[in-house]
């Protein structure tokens, strides 16, 4: 395929080791641009306006909302999402990158194997 054409002749591990440090930095990068947007979000109008609703689904989702970081990297497409959205409520960040690097583990299996 041409639009990997950079890969061929690489060896297996650079490959590898690349890929494993883009899984590892995407997670993370999309909550914090979530925060940021977020954080404007609260700060506008709108957020004024919804004002104790958003407050109560913050609360929501920083109690249950691990389990779905967790679950969203078996989904194709719906990771990026999650991850913004959690950003986004600024859901605690603590609570979100256990799930993400634990989602690597089965990938790191695969790779051995």
């Amino acid at each position: 395929m041409p639009q990997f054409a950079f890969l061929e002749g690489q060896p297996f591990w650079v490959i590898y080791c690349t890929l494993l440090v883009v899984i590892l930095l995407r997670a993370p990068a999309t909550y914090w641009i979530g925060r940021g947007l977020g954080a404007g979000v609260t700060r506008s109008r709108m957020g004024r306006r919804l004002g104790p609703k958003l407050d109560s689904a913050k609360r929501r989702i920083d109690r249950y909302g691990a389990p779905v970081v967790t679950l969203s990297f078996f989904t194709v497409g719906m990771q990026t999402a999650i991850n913004l959205s959690a950003g986004a409520v600024r859901m605690r960040f603590p609570a979100t990158s256990p799930p993400s690097s634990s989602a690597v583990w089965p990938g790191r299996a695969c790779g051995a194997w």
